[in-house]
């Protein structure tokens, strides 16, 4: 009995002892990767990021009668009260482009038309109105779509249309100091774009937010029209060198609707090419100033997220699911694919966490924008993915 209750004991301190090393040996290895985890430390704020609500030619075209927005609403409504239900509160809701479906070969009208509908569409969803809404510009709304050509270009009128609808409707509350055609123009701009790329801080955070189909005087010889895929980009790494130098901002944050990189080609993100590397130059900037933690994107119809930085724990995450026709390849997806939206938490602990919030998409014959026979359920959360400072 003695022996045998030695025995117990070495054998129980022995398992505690190498519990104590896998558990510090989990703690070291936790800095500087992203990975599932739970966060104990307390929330600053936090904002939600969704991208996508337009339904796409085939809906538009069963719908457009009943539904002049041309967005997707059972899922934009219920995205809406998700939300609102949300504990704490959002400092503010972002719509990451593409809320419709536009891309038509007028000057405006159909435009006009769907942003109109939208703000009905909008406007009945219960809580709406408490929610600090911050809409992107995406190529649906700043492209045409020229069927000769085959192609989209950026057109003046559109984005015209876009900075007075965002005005009248109070989106612009945290816009206007972006880039402008004034003086040398390194940009290459046609017009004040001040409205659509900018750039504003919320506590000790710096958001830069860009057109990524900005319309530009230099012309893409296949179309004879100004190139997609371009941003202001000596405007942005100028910001982003500003904000890193200044003692008050702990965290960068970039938003824009096309991704950095795609791997559907460079029609499907920011400009990048031997004569123009708007790309390379944005990850050279993401890698040069640590204070650059994500780039929040969508366009692609799916929810995706890779690393973007090589030395530095840096990651674009694409969320283009608010609604539209969900991308058929499931390549693009991280998990299951569904609708939904990201929730990202500031933690006062200089960590961001980002959660993928999900719902199943109607089984066929229901389409994806029908909200019967199944109605849409609230999205689930799914396993916060932790950006350790």
């Amino acid at each position: 009995m003695k022996n045998t209750y030695k025995t117990s004991v070495v054998s129980v301190l022995m398992v505690l002892f190498v519990s104590l090393i896998l558990f510090l040996n989990s703690c070291q290895g936790s800095k500087n990767t992203t990975q599932e985890s739970s966060n104990p430390s307390t929330v600053i704020f936090s904002f939600v990021y969704m991208g996508d609500n337009q339904i796409g030619d085939a809906g538009w075209l069963a719908t457009h009668d009943t539904n002049p927005s041309s967005a997707n609403v059972p899922q934009l409504r219920q995205n809406i009260i998700d939300t609102n239900n949300l504990s704490p509160k959002p400092a503010f809701v972002m719509m990451g482009g593409d809320m419709v479906l536009n891309e038509a070969e007028d000057i405006g009208q159909t435009l006009t038309g769907q942003l109109n509908g939208w703000d009905d569409v909008f406007a009945a969803i219960p809580g709406s109105g408490d929610i600090n809404f911050i809409p992107l510009i995406g190529n649906h709304e700043s492209n045409t779509y020229n069927a000769a050509l085959g192609a989209e270009y950026p057109l003046l009128a559109f984005s015209t249309i876009f900075i007075e609808w965002l005005s009248h409707n109070g989106y612009d509350i945290y816009a206007g100091n972006g880039p402008t055609p004034v003086g040398e123009n390194s940009d290459k701009l046609v017009r004040d774009e001040s409205k659509l790329t900018y750039s504003f801080d919320y506590l000790n955070n710096h958001f830069i937010i860009m057109n990524t189909d900005t319309e530009t005087t230099q012309i893409n010889p296949a179309t004879n029209k100004s190139y997609t895929g371009w941003i202001p980009v000596n405007w942005v790494v100028n910001d982003i060198e500003t904000a890193q130098a200044n003692p008050n901002i702990s965290n960068i944050i970039l938003m824009g609707h096309k991704p950095i990189s795609s791997p559907k080609g460079s029609s499907d993100a920011i400009i990048n090419t031997s004569q123009y590397p708007f790309g390379t130059r944005l990850l050279t900037a993401i890698e040069e100033n640590p204070k650059v933690r994500v780039y929040l994107s969508s366009h692609l119809h799916s929810y995706y997220y890779e690393k973007l930085a090589t030395n530095n724990d840096r990651w674009e995450f694409i969320s283009g699911n608010a609604g539209a026709p969900p991308q058929s390849d499931l390549n693009y997806w991280k998990g299951q694919p569904g609708f939904g939206f990201l929730l990202v938490k500031i933690y006062s602990d200089g960590n961001i966490g980002i959660t993928s919030y999900r719902r199943p998409i109607p089984s066929l014959p229901q389409q994806p924008y029908e909200d019967t026979p199944v109605a849409p359920v609230p999205a689930t959360p799914e396993q916060e993915i932790i950006l350790y400072e």
